[in-house]
């Protein structure tokens, strides 16, 4: 056989190495963009948390699924994050909301500006069958709490409007009930416990506050 026989032919096909080569190469390729993708994806979700680098000697592959974990851990970790702050927002506005709704809460008991008089309706009611006849009411004790500098109110400054009442059998009376304070009356929580023939019929809290205005401890 003579030389221009044993010389292959300029249109043969590639031998199966170079084939398997080649798609390997393009395999890696495509591998190592892939590795390149997960890890940046890694890195911005990592915030300030450190990625820590695959095993020496990994491949493609093998760091592409590092990463993919790692982007994984990191999306939890925030998205956990994200809701105990949002829990402890919600806790931080529920406790606002609640503090305003108390300092907007109207009191439970009347109030008046030191020196002027507070005038308060009661009922009086007789339940029994007997009309109630001559009762005459008067302030058997009045108590201050968490009071100010000045003078605690006294019972002389207490009064009743009618000075004697009569009340049918199942029936009903207004009686009026007057606290003049002063200009020196000390601010503070009051109770007045009001009675009848030195039995207590009923008590009364109400609290005198500074005048709109007055100077802060006045």
């Amino acid at each position: 056989m003579n030389s221009e026989e044993q010389k292959p032919s300029a249109g043969a096909a590639p031998s199966a190495d170079a084939v398997t080569g080649s798609v390997a190469e393009v395999v890696n390729a495509i591998m190592g963009v892939g590795a390149s993708i997960t890890r940046s994806v890694a890195q911005a979700t990592a915030g300030n948390a450190t990625i820590l680098p695959p095993q020496p000697g990994a491949g493609p592959l093998q760091e592409m699924v590092h990463y993919s974990v790692a982007s994984v851990t990191n999306i939890v970790r925030l998205v956990a994050s994200g809701a105990g702050a949002v829990a402890q927002a919600g806790q931080d506005v529920g406790a606002a909301a609640a503090a305003a709704a108390k300092a907007a809460r109207p009191p439970t008991h009347p109030t008046l500006d030191r020196g002027a008089t507070l005038r308060m309706p009661l009922s009086i009611e007789n339940q029994g069958d007997q009309p109630m006849t001559g009762l005459v009411f008067e302030c058997l004790d009045i108590r201050g709490e968490h009071l100010g500098a000045g003078e605690p109110l006294r019972a002389s400054q207490v009064r009743f409007d009618p000075l004697e009442l009569t009340v049918a059998p199942h029936d009903f009376e207004k009686l009026t009930l007057y606290v003049a304070t002063g200009p020196q009356t000390a601010l503070g929580k009051y109770t007045v416990v009001v009675g009848s023939g030195g039995k207590t019929a009923t008590s009364v809290q109400f609290e005198v506050c500074a005048p709109a205005g007055a100077p802060p401890g006045v």
